[in-house]
């Protein structure tokens, strides 16, 4: 799924691995028999009974979680949230909805423009 949005890079640590774009934009910080726990990020909160939770990390970086016991939960609509995930956070394209507002609430060195 995350191959499926474009570029992007793996960062491993101890507690979770990282997927990035040009910043992180999804995680799974556990996986097991089980199932996994994932996240990933949007700039705004989706509101849907599959989310578990959303911690908005700072302003316009809402962190979406859900736990996948079953690869049938992997589906069009996970690989859309995901897309766009990568697109809006990982790859920083929010930046550019909001004139570059933002850049300095993320943290943000450049913007693309």
């Amino acid at each position: 799924m995350i191959a499926a949005c474009g570029e992007y890079h793996v960062a491993p640590a101890k507690t979770r691995i990282a997927f990035m774009g040009r910043v992180r934009f999804a995680t799974i910080t556990s996986i097991s028999e089980r199932g996994m726990t994932c996240s990933f990020a949007l700039p705004y909160l989706l509101e849907s009974d599959r989310i578990d939770r959303v911690d908005e990390v700072v302003s316009g970086w809402y962190v979406h979680w859900l736990k996948v016991v079953d690869a049938t939960q992997l589906d069009g609509q996970i690989q859309t949230w995901i897309d766009e995930s990568y697109r809006l956070m990982g790859m920083q394209e929010r930046l550019n909805m909001w004139g570059g507002a933002l850049a300095e609430d993320f943290g943000a060195v450049e913007t693309r423009g």
